[in-house]
C-alpha cells in the first residue's frame, strides 16, 4: 500500500489505547514527516477529528555528529550508563538540553551531569527550611515558567542552580522546601531520599566490602554490593570514600 497506509498501525494503536482525543502525542523528530504526517491524515480523514491535541517532537542522542541507533551500531547502552554513573546523573544529562534539540553523547557529558547532581546533594545535605525568602519565591516563579515555556528544562536547570550558589553563600529560608517542590519536576525526586540514614546491618556489610576490595577480593566486593542493592541500597564510590544511598 501507498502513502498515507504505511502508518495506519500507528493511528489504530493510539485510537484503541488511548481514544480519539487524547492531549499530547510524542515521537522523535525524524518522524515528522512521513510517519506523524500519515497519522495525522489517516484519522481525520476517518474520524473526522484531530489526532491529538499537543504533538512534542524529541531531538536526537548523536554521538560524533551521527544519530544513536541500533542500525548503525552506535549504541551506549542505558544500563551501563545507569551502572556507571546513577540514575539521577543520566536524568540530569537528558534533561541538559531542550527536549526538541539533539544531545550530543560523551562520557564527559555524563560526568559534568554527575559533577552537577553532587552539587544538589551536597548542598540538600544542610538546606534550610522554614517560610521562603524572596529570593526563593522568585527563582521557584522563574523555575516553573521555563518549563511552561515549552519543557525549557535547561532554563530549569539554570535556576536551579541560582538557588544553589546563593544557598552555598548564605542561609538560604525556604531552600528545602523549594527544592522538594521542583526536583521532581526534572525527575530528581530520588535525590531528595538519599539523605536517609542506612540501617546498621547495611553499614556492617559497606564496611565488609571496603575490606574486601583492600584485599582484592573483588568477587567477593561484588556480591556484597548485589546484597546490599537487594536492601535497597546503592554503593556510591566517592573520592572521600563509600557510601550508601537509598536506591
Amino acid at each position: 500500500t501507498g502513502r498515507p497506509g504505511w502508518h495506519i498501525e500507528c493511528s489504530a494503536m493510539s485510537e484503541k489505547v488511548l481514544g480519539l482525543d487524547f492531549a499530547i502525542h510524542g515521537g522523535g523528530i525524524d518522524l515528522v514527516f512521513p510517519h506523524h504526517d500519515n497519522e495525522i491524515a489517516q484519522t481525520e480523514a476517518a474520524r473526522g477529528v484531530p489526532l491529538a491535541r499537543i504533538w512534542m517532537h524529541n531531538g536526537l542522542v548523536q554521538l560524533d555528529e551521527e544519530k544513536m541507533s541500533k542500525s548503525v551500531g552506535n549504541i551506549f547502552q542505558l544500563s551501563e550508563a545507569l551502572e556507571r554513573f546513577g540514575g539521577p546523573a543520566v536524568v540530569a544529562y537528558l534533561a541538559s538540553g531542550h527536549y526538541r534539540q539533539p544531545l550530543a553523547f560523551s562520557e564527559e557529558a555524563l560526568q559534568e551531569a554527575a559533577a552537577r547532581v553532587d552539587r544538589i546533594r551536597n548542598y540538600l545535605i544542610d538546606a534550610p527550611g522554614g517560610e521562603p525568602d524572596s529570593f526563593i519565591a522568585e527563582k521557584r516563579e522563574a523555575f516553573l515558567a521555563a518549563l511552561a515555556d515549552d519543557f525549557n528544562t535547561p532554563q530549569a536547570f539554570a535556576t536551579l542552580f541560582e538557588i544553589v550558589a546563593e544557598g552555598n553563600k548564605r542561609e538560604l529560608p525556604g531552600a528545602r522546601g523549594a527544592l522538594e517542590e521542583l526536583l521532581p519536576l526534572l525527575g530528581l525526586d530520588s535525590l531528595l531520599s538519599e539523605d536517609e540514614a542506612p540501617p546498621p546491618e547495611a553499614e556492617q556489610l559497606l564496611a565488609e566490602r571496603q575490606e574486601a576490595r583492600a584485599a582484592k577480593d573483588f568477587e567477593r566486593a561484588d556480591a556484597i554490593r548485589e546484597q546490599l542493592a537487594g536492601m535497597g541500597w546503592e554503593v556510591r564510590d566517592e573520592a572521600g570514600g563509600a557510601r550508601l544511598v537509598r536506591k
